[in-house]
């Protein structure tokens, strides 16, 4: 039974570590860093010898594409959220009181980390 147990909440914070990380790549891929964007667009432009009517026009494309992920990814984090709120919440009424103290503050500790990374991204690269 404490092995069931035990792979369960294995399981489930697995699942909770694969969210944020999957969470991560994702906005900083859909944010991009403006820098390294430039420079992608850059060197896109140089290879294909893009006219100045093709770069107006792959701008507006990049920026449309750049605006939807931005849209989808505000949609579905508060999605994520809710499923990481129940499970949480799960996984809190299987554990004992001295437990749940400190599950809680391990979640407060990522929620502070979480924070941290939005408060420090530049305006440019916000994905929110």
């Amino acid at each position: 039974m404490f092995i069931s147990r035990f792979r369960f909440i294995c399981l489930i914070v697995l699942c909770l570590l694969l969210g944020a990380v999957i969470g991560t790549v994702y906005e900083s891929l859909a944010s991009g860093d403006s820098g390294k964007r430039r420079v992608r667009l850059s060197e896109m432009v140089a290879k294909l010898d893009l006219s100045n009517e093709q770069k107006a026009q792959l701008d507006t494309i990049l920026e449309q594409g750049r605006k939807c992920m931005v849209d989808i990814n505000t949609t579905y984090r508060s999605e994520f959220g809710k499923v990481r709120n129940t499970t949480r919440a799960q996984i809190r009424e299987i554990l004992t009181p001295d437990q749940r103290k400190e599950f809680d503050e391990m979640m407060a500790e990522q929620e502070a980390r979480r924070q941290h990374q939005r408060k420090n991204r530049t305006p440019g690269n916000q994905a929110e």
